[in-house]
């Protein structure tokens, strides 16, 4: 073992010596598949990301919703002085409590240089990284699809409704002659990890271009980057924290507390970026670096079968695991993994209360609109008649505006208010317990990481340690100069 560990050494050193580029310049890839799902978050995410990078030097491109077309793709809610509207209260009976102030307007990306519908995307960026001279950190912020069938066909869902998946981006990065770094944070991301082999079927041979990165979930797993709403005050997708541990600022401008530079050289790789927000990040996501899923790949159907061992061997993977138990108070002692699970037991349940709570909160809820809706349909017979002349005439006129007054003095508009309110504040509730429940999950999986590394060292060929180890330089590369 000592002779294949000092192989290793070997191979990895001889990796490192070659120059280490800093992430030249960025792509930013983003928005909805259409308008309604291109929320306003994945905007303002976006252009934090592009302020952040180009605050430290690094130029971004960017391929956004429709390109430069000047229509409408961002989707909002109006808030503050721009919300002033009568129709609240019918907005209540048709709706919900925000469906009034939803609005759309062009985006306020800068730097755009085309749209990502995906034919148009893939012959873009095709072109793009062939020219570029430098290396390239690659962001996408918006939806995904899954696959049962093959990690490698999770996808990129796009502008009108196109679709990219993992193998097509590939076959697309591959025209780039420079190193590619990439941050994904959609849903099912974790099957662009597969991008890093010569063959995302089979096999553990690496591709022969420099090609690593980090993703928001596993291949099968949805993302905080799903609980994006129109209102999305409380919204943390992964891409959020990564930029805040390169920028060394959250999304308020507020200083981060400590400084994701674990080496303390003054630079923040995408690796250091990574394990910071996997050690910070209270969300749903359970991210993952190429680096990570090289393992899981790699190992061998029979050692899966071998009882864990209860003591943790001293990796970076252990620490965050205890960075992450000492903060969400869970003891050390014992069978930590059986306390962690029993744990994740209980944190379930008490999401599958909430999640009932708020399925009958909703049905009430309906039931209160129906309700309403029988008197003001039987009093204004064209409300129940849309796309008809007749709806058309009572809309345009000043008797909406009585309509919307009269559901407002209803008797039951008060308990409807109250039990919109109360759906609301469950799905935060719900949320926030999700996200309770991922911080255990998370605990697990840096267990299971810290012992595949070992076991990677212990039982992996030469071969495998230093296609191991030269994704982990790749990701140490670093982004902020």
């Amino acid at each position: 073992m000592i002779i294949r560990q000092s192989i290793a050494l070997n191979i990895a050193l001889s990796l490192a010596i070659v120059p280490i580029a800093f992430a030249d310049q960025a792509v930013l890839i983003g928005g909805g598949y259409d308008l309604h799902s291109s929320k306003a978050q994945i905007e303002e995410d976006m252009l934090w990301a592009q302020d952040s990078l180009e605050s430290l030097g690094i130029p971004t491109t960017v391929y956004f919703t429709d390109g430069d077309d000047p229509a409408e793709d961002v989707h909002y809610i109006s808030t503050g002085e721009e919300y002033n509207s009568p129709f609240e209260a019918i907005s209540r009976v048709y709706g919900e409590h925000l469906t009034d102030r939803i609005r759309s307007r062009n985006h306020n990306l800068k730097n755009v240089v085309g749209s990502t519908n995906a034919e148009e995307l893939k012959n873009g960026l095709s072109q793009f990284l062939s020219e570029a001279e430098q290396s390239t950190l690659l962001l996408f912020n918006g939806h995904g699809t899954s696959s049962n069938d093959a990690s490698h066909q999770a996808g990129i869902t796009l502008w009108n409704n196109s679709n990219i998946k993992a193998d097509e981006l590939q076959s697309v990065l591959k025209n780039a002659n420079k190193p590619i770094r990439y941050v994904f944070s959609q849903c099912y991301s974790g099957g662009f990890n597969s991008m890093v082999f010569d063959n995302p079927t089979e096999g553990l041979t690496l591709s022969g271009q420099q090609i690593c990165g980090v993703t928001a979930s596993s291949p099968y797993r949805t993302s905080e980057a799903c609980s994006a709403q129109l209102d999305g005050g409380n919204y943390r997708d992964y891409a959020t924290f990564m930029i805040a541990a390169v920028s060394g600022y959250d999304r308020k401008g507020e200083i981060l507390p400590r400084a994701a530079d674990m080496d303390n050289d003054g630079l923040v790789s995408l690796r250091e970026a990574h394990m910071f927000s996997m050690e910070t990040a209270f969300s749903t996501d359970i991210a993952y670096a190429s680096s990570d899923y090289y393992l899981e790949r790699w190992q061998p159907w029979y050692l899966k079968w071998l009882p864990t061992p209860r003591a943790l061997p001293n990796n970076e993977f252990a620490r965050v695991f205890r960075a992450l138990a000492s903060e969400h108070n869970m003891p050390l002692e014992g069978n930590v993994a059986k306390t962690i699970r029993s744990a994740l037991t209980d944190a379930e349940q008490s999401l599958d209360k909430l999640i009932e709570t708020y399925l009958e909160t909703k049905l009430e809820q309906t039931e209160q609109q129906q309700a309403i809706k029988l008197e003001l349909e039987a009093k204004w017979p064209a409300l129940g008649q849309p796309y008809t002349n007749e709806f058309k005439k009572l809309i345009s006129g000043d008797s909406f505006v009585q309509i919307s007054q009269w559901v407002s003095q209803h008797s039951g508009y008060d308990t409807l208010i109250e039990l919109q309110t109360r759906s609301s504040s469950l799905n935060n509730e719900m949320l926030e317990a999700e996200r309770y429940a991922a911080q255990l999950e998370k605990m697990l999986h840096m267990r299971k990481l810290a012992h595949l590394k070992q076991q990677l060292y212990q039982q992996g060929s030469s071969d495998e340690i230093a296609s191991y180890e030269r994704l982990i330089v790749c990701e140490k590369a670093p982004i902020s100069k």
